[in-house]
């Protein structure tokens, strides 16, 4: 996991946690009710807006929010200069040699590419095609997260008018007008929670983690590119170096 994520998903549940318990009994905010009217509604009105399908790969698309953040492109940029070399003076045999040693299944595919004999051409499309699909399905992902976000807060306030249409009805007997109150109020809570501590930073997160990515997919693509013409190390070092700000830079 993310040391920032894991510290951010710490702090923010350490805050509240404190304000709760020094406010009193931490139990009045457990609320079953509560909980399935909010978190089940979302689910539920997410299941109607998009395919299951979408919904099922957007939990796998989501734990990419807590995984390790990727390697810096500078890396992978002195790989690129490093295979360049070995390809201008060893030819496609040596640069077969270090395909596999490669992680980065983006990377390694445009190298398999160049050694299968594609052209500039070819080489382009393919990738930048693989490219558009990546940006496709993590956009859906952060759309369908956002859409939950919209949707946590609303059904939160859904179950506080049921706990409040629940309490006017039981008015003429004060001890029964404790657990309506109690849903009211916590599952307006558990919306804004819902929303504003998990699923809008997840997204987030997403959002950043996509942009990182397709920028150093750039690289790579280019990095290729300039593999496959045996481009100059110092000329193609510039130009990639050209892609990222100034303190990503080789």
């Amino acid at each position: 996991m993310s040391i920032v994520t894991f510290v951010g998903v710490l702090l923010g549940t350490l805050l509240i946690s404190v304000a709760i318990i020094r406010g009193g009994s931490a139990l009045i905010f457990l609320n079953m009710d509560a909980a399935f009217i909010t978190i089940g509604g979302t689910i539920a009105a997410t299941l109607i807006a998009y395919p299951f399908k979408d919904v099922r790969r957007v939990f796998h698309v989501a734990l990419n929010a807590f995984k390790k953040d990727i390697y810096p492109p500078r890396l992978f940029i002195t790989t690129i200069l490093n295979l360049a070399q070995i390809y201008r003076r060893g030819g496609l045999k040596k640069l077969e040699t270090e395909e596999e040693s490669l992680n980065n299944r983006f990377f390694r595919t445009g190298v398999e590419l160049v050694v299968d004999g594609f052209n500039q051409q070819d080489i382009h499309s393919i990738l930048e095609k693989e490219r558009l699909y990546f940006s496709l399905r993590h956009e859906s992902g952060e759309m369908i997260i956002r859409t939950m976000a919209k949707l946590a807060p609303a059904f939160g306030m859904a179950g506080t008018l049921i706990g409040l249409i629940q309490m006017m009805a039981v008015l003429n007997d004060p001890q029964s007008i404790g657990r309506p109150l109690a849903q009211a109020m916590v599952s307006t809570f558990y919306g804004l929670l819902l929303a504003n501590l998990v699923l809008l930073p997840i997204a987030a997160k997403l959002k950043t983690r996509t942009d990182n990515e397709l920028v150093l997919m750039r690289v790579i693509m280019d990095g290729v590119s300039g593999i496959h013409r045996k481009e100059n190390p110092v000329k193609l070092e510039r130009h990639l170096n050209s892609i990222l700000p100034p303190n990503q830079r080789t």
